[in-house]
């Protein structure tokens, strides 16, 4: 992964757990200033698909900068529990195969 997707990544998870605003805000933020810029070709094979469909997601969800009205708050939290996820992903050592 590459030291620039690695700090809009983490970037966009720190506005996701700390900001004030609501869920769907928070995820546009995120998504505006931090995600919407990030090449999935710079992030590691495991992962790589799923954030291309979650970067894509993203994309049908705030189509215009600036706008995150009328995204639905349950909808936007399950958006930004998958970038959660697929964060952990990336950042935890590989378990124990067996």
């Amino acid at each position: 992964m590459t030291p620039e997707a690695t700090r809009e990544l983490y970037a966009a998870i720190e506005i996701l757990c700390s900001s004030p605003e609501r869920t769907a805000v928070r995820l546009g933020t995120s998504y505006q200033f931090h995600l919407r810029g990030t090449n999935a070709d710079h992030l590691p094979a495991a992962v790589r698909a799923e954030f291309r469909e979650i970067l894509d997601d993203l994309a049908r969800l705030f189509p215009t900068p600036d706008r995150f009205d009328g995204v639905d708050e349950e909808l936007a939290a399950k958006m930004a529990r998958r970038i959660l996820n697929a964060y952990d992903r990336l950042i935890r050592p590989p378990g124990p195969t067996g």
